[in-house]
């Protein structure tokens, strides 16, 4: 009975051990969108949840565009990819980790009255009012399950959208159309705040992918040539603007993805432009001599044989000693070598068509008004 029991217990301990590990944090099972009512500080109005709606349709779409980007071949050698992620980084990771959650997880949020009932498979939406200390400065903000939530004087998963982020709010569509044309946008789009806010939200991306937003001098580093040029390429991966830049670069700007920068800095200028297919670049040869006309044959041949020509002139020609031979000593039979020096041959590789094989683009534009709020896990 006892060996029974214990082969048992070997059974049951041996399955646990050999099971997946347990998640240190779980990730949200529902979206929630706090309703305005009486008595709710940060609740949402009909219009504000008619556009959180919007936005997440439009928010799959964008995260999509990145990851479909990021399946192209050598896309890890782009100007783009490396610009914003870096000559190491991985395109799959990036995939996996921070985008495919997004187009997975997200959800239309269901209307609540109350917090009370939310735990930490929630993740909730709302809309503090224009009175709050964040309205007039930042698009949004993000909070992670801590304390045992805010019922036991802790924090609930919350992505708090402010009234900036809703004022002339558009689709990334329109906004990457401007950013094509002027090398910025004027209104920031909803799905543009909802990339950057799902990098810090645990229920979406995890612990292990959250991101934070890297500073420097004690700044947030949001606008597009500060998150090339400011930060080191590890903490581009660990910023949440560099994943929301490069899915609205994938839609205003997808050359940006395309071309072979043999993932080294992209701040190297195009090169010069090479002779083109079928063209050379070697010295072209002059032309032969023109031969003489067969009039000034026919009176060289005159002067030659003494006879006068027809309707010429009184009096005898002057003797003059035979030229014939110098007009007619060709020139090209003794042809005067090039003085360039011979090209060199080819190697068998696919035509440059115009341009170097690494060609590395400039990443322009920008934009610098974003601004969001952090809370931390």
């Amino acid at each position: 009975m006892t060996f029974a029991v214990l082969c048992v217990l070997v059974t049951v301990f041996g399955s646990i051990a050999n099971a997946a590990p347990f998640p240190l944090t779980k990730r949200a099972i529902g979206y929630k969108v706090l309703q305005a009512g009486p008595g709710v500080t940060d609740g949402c109005s009909p219009k504000q949840i008619e556009q959180l709606t919007d936005m997440i349709a439009d928010t799959k779409k964008l995260a999509q565009s990145a990851q479909q980007t990021l399946a192209l071949p050598n896309v890890e050698k782009s100007s783009g990819f490396t610009a914003l992620f870096g000559p190491t980084a991985k395109a799959s990771a990036i995939s996996t980790g921070h985008y495919a959650p997004v187009i997975s997880s997200l959800q239309v949020p269901t209307p609540i009255t109350s917090l009370a009932g939310v735990t930490e498979n929630d993740l909730t939406f709302t809309c503090p009012p224009a009175t709050d200390p964040k309205a007039a400065t930042a698009y949004a903000s993000t909070r992670n399950f801590s304390g045992g939530g805010s019922a036991k004087g802790g924090k609930d998963n919350l992505i708090r959208f402010q009234q900036l982020a809703f004022k002339g709010a558009e689709s990334f569509t329109v906004a990457a159309g401007e950013f094509k044309k002027t090398g910025s946008f004027k209104n920031v789009p909803l799905a543009f705040t909802m990339i950057h806010e799902a990098q810090h939200a645990i229920p979406i991306v995890g612990a292990a992918n959250r991101c934070i937003d890297v500073k420097v001098g004690g700044k947030p580093m949001y606008g597009l040539q500060q998150i090339q040029h400011k930060i080191t390429d590890a903490e581009k991966l660990q910023n949440a603007q560099n994943y929301a830049w490069f899915a609205l670069l994938t839609v205003s700007n997808p050359e940006y993805f395309t071309d072979d920068c043999g993932g080294k800095a992209s701040s190297i200028p195009p090169p010069q432009d090479q002779p083109s297919e079928g063209e050379s670049s070697k010295t072209p040869a002059k032309p032969p001599s023109r031969p003489s006309s067969p009039k000034k044959e026919a009176g060289k041949r005159r002067e030659i044989t003494g006879k006068k020509p027809k309707n010429g002139p009184s009096k005898a020609p002057a003797a003059k000693p035979p030229v014939v031979a110098k007009p007619r000593t060709p020139v090209v039979t003794k042809p005067k070598p090039q003085p360039q020096s011979p090209q060199p041959a080819k190697p068998p590789t696919a035509p440059t068509r115009g341009t170097s094989k690494k060609v590395c683009q400039v990443i322009k534009g920008d934009f610098t008004g974003f601004s969001d709020v952090d809370e931390g896990r």
